[in-house]
């Protein structure tokens, strides 16, 4: 939705939780499909940084930058960065 509505080189940025799961949400984390399951219903999404830029570019966005922010020692999920522009 994102790409449709933007203008040429409208800027996107996106903040994501990505990697493995830590702490409770280990639990309820589908590594096959990789959505947190509550009750036999897919919430929340967490990617790998790969897989979440893939998607990016498969739409026709051009990432200009992108990270990962890591919270070592602790239950807060990784969170990933990333900026990218409509050509």
């Amino acid at each position: 939705g994102a790409f449709r509505v933007l203008k040429s080189n409208g800027l996107f940025i996106l903040g994501a939780m990505c990697g493995e799961p830590k702490g409770r949400i280990q639990k309820i984390f589908d590594p096959i499909t990789r959505y947190l399951v509550r009750d036999g219903v897919a919430g929340r999404y967490i990617g790998l940084p790969e897989g979440i830029l893939d998607e990016i570019s498969s739409v026709g966005f051009c990432i200009l930058h992108w990270g990962v922010i890591t919270f070592e020692d602790s239950e807060m999920q990784d969170e990933m960065v990333a900026y990218a522009v409509k050509p």
